[in-house]
Formats: C-alpha cells, sequence, structure tokens
C-alpha cells in the first residue's frame, strides 16, 4: 500500500472478502497465467477497453465530432483487428473463433456497436444543446497519496475515461458486467466500506478523490459514473448521492477521511483478513480451491 500502491479494485476486494484480499495482494497469488479454454468476464471487458483505447488516444483533447464517430463505428477492419489484439493476451485467433469463445467475441463487437451508436445519439444531443463533448484522457494512470498518521498510502488507479461534457468534468468507468444501481443516500455514506453492495460506489468516489488530489486546482465540477456495456441506454450513468450527481469537494473530503480510517484498519497489524460471510461471492472466486469453499 505504501510502495506499490492499492488501486480501487483493491479497495473493493477487501470490503468484499478480506481473505481473498490477502491472497490476492499480499502473497500476490494469481490465477493461473495459461490459455483460457473459455472466455471469462473480465477477459471480454479487458479486450474491449483496448479498442475503445486504441480508437480515442487519437481525438484526446478535441472535442469529438458527430461525423468522425460514424466514420470509427464503420471501420469493422480496425475495429477488429483491436479487439483480437485485446483478445490475444490470453487467447489464439484460433480458440478465439471457436464455440463459446466466438459468441462471446460477437457479443464484444456488439457491445462496442452499441457504444458508437449512443456516443452519436448523446453528441446529437449535446449539440441540439450548445454543447460537446471532449475526451481528456484515455486510461489515465490517478497516483495520489493519502496520509495515514505518519504512513502515506499511494491509491493507484487508472481511469478508464476521462470527458468533459460542456463544463462538466466526468470520470468513466466502462463494465461489460451486468448493470447496476450507483445511487447513494447520504446516511450511507458513512456505511459504503461495510458492505460489498456499495463497492462500485466505493470505486467511483474513488477515482474522484484520486483525480482531485492529482489536480487540485482544476476548476471543473466533477461526475464519477459508469457506462455499462450490456445496457447503454443508460449513457453515462453517474454516481448520485441524495439525488445529486455533482460530486461535492465537501463530500469527496468526507469521503477521504473515511477512506483513511479503512486504510489505518488494513495497516494494523492486528486486523484479522477473515473469509467473507457472503458464499455468494465465493462462486466465481479464483481462490475458492484454496480456501475450500
Amino acid at each position: 500500500m505504501t510502495v506499490k500502491g492499492i488501486s480501487p479494485t483493491a479497495i473493493a476486494t477487501y470490503v468484499t472478502c478480506k481473505y481473498k484480499y490477502y491472497l490476492r495482494y499480499l502473497l500476490g497469488l494469481r490465477e493461473q497465467d495459461e490459455i483460457e479454454e473459455t472466455m471469462e468476464a473480465n477477459t471480454m471487458g479487458t479486450a474491449i477497453h483496448a479498442v475503445f483505447e486504441t480508437v480515442y488516444k487519437e481525438v484526446t483533447g478535441k472535442p469529438l465530432e458527430i461525423n468522425w464517430v460514424k466514420q470509427v463505428a464503420k471501420d469493422n477492419k480496425r475495429i477488429e483487428e483491436a479487439l483480437q489484439i485485446g483478445f490475444n493476451k490470453r487467447f489464439d485467433n484460433d480458440a478465439l473463433m471457436q464455440g463459446e469463445n466466438h459468441l462471446y467475441y460477437s457479443i464484444s463487437l456488439k457491445m462496442i456497436e452499441l457504444f458508437f451508436n449512443n456516443e452519436i445519439h448523446q453528441l446529437e444531443e449535446l449539440k441540439a444543446n450548445n454543447s460537446s463533448l471532449t475526451v481528456v484522457a484515455v486510461e489515465e494512470l490517478l497516483d495520489s497519496t493519502v496520509q495515514v498518521g505518519d504512513v502515506p498510502v499511494l491509491i493507484k488507479g487508472t481511469s478508464d475515461r476521462i470527458e468533459l461534457e460542456g463544463n462538466i468534468l466526468r470520470i468513466a468507468d466502462f463494465k461489460s458486467g451486468k448493470s447496476g444501481k450507483v445511487e447513494l443516500k447520504q446516511e450511507e455514506l458513512d456505511l459504503i466500506f461495510t458492505d460489498k453492495k456499495y463497492a462500485k460506489h466505493a470505486q467511483l468516489l474513488t477515482y474522484a478523490l484520486a483525480y482531485t488530489l492529482k489536480y487540485p486546482e482544476t476548476p471543473f465540477p466533477i461526475k464519477s459514473g459508469i457506462y455499462w456495456l450490456q445496457d447503454m441506454a443508460k449513457g453515462f450513468d453517474a454516481l448520485t448521492i441524495n439525488g445529486d450527481d455533482l460530486l461535492s469537494k465537501e463530500m469527496i473530503q468526507h469521503f477521504q477521511e473515511l477512506l483513511r480510517s479503512l486504510f489505518a484498519e488494513m495497516l494494523d497489524p492486528g486486523t484479522p483478513f477473515l473469509k467473507t460471510d457472503d458464499r455468494d461471492a465465493c462462486r466465481y472466486c479464483d481462490f475458492k480451491g484454496i480456501c475450500k469453499r
């Protein structure tokens, strides 16, 4: 935490199951590094991210043009090449084009198509309202430090996309899994590290905090949200707290204090790394063989 840093995903893992966090991030255990026989959800998400990074990095810092997005969406050869490169980290091309894997490959292409369609629709709406959308950065490393007593804890996360909608800065996370709700009531904020149902909320707030710590002079109000690739009808699904999707400085500072308390617990050598009581969280865990569940 103090040298290598801790990511929003690692924080969510700790909240979900402290024992899994211990195995994955302290012992450094990994799932077997070999070619998969069938595709996993995280592999599909990583490959889709690779396409968006390839496409959007060439237009960062410039307002998106509708015609440019339309041209990219029609460039099937480029999209498929980028997607295959993303998958090739875990699959060879022969495995990718067979059976269930090919089905998921086709689903990935459909998700990308729907994302571009939503992007075009969003740009048309913004243009009608004399506004614009600018991709500020893709896959940006958001390194920042939270002081816990005398110990500096490094937050190390990567934002999928940072964008400006008019004069509002949006920190976007792409998720290929099933969509959910990212709404909080004020009283739930203090419970955010006590239940895995708040894991995505905590991730979004961690990205917002990391950004404001890295860029303290940013003049823009901030939103943090998700593009659900399986449910693009939601568009940019911003985290809301008491119905407000703008994250105030006071709200982010309050979250920082909650995070500081969590880090203090994690750094305490007396803290036990207990297995979760939620057996549903174990169903697809990489380490269920180790903990015998």
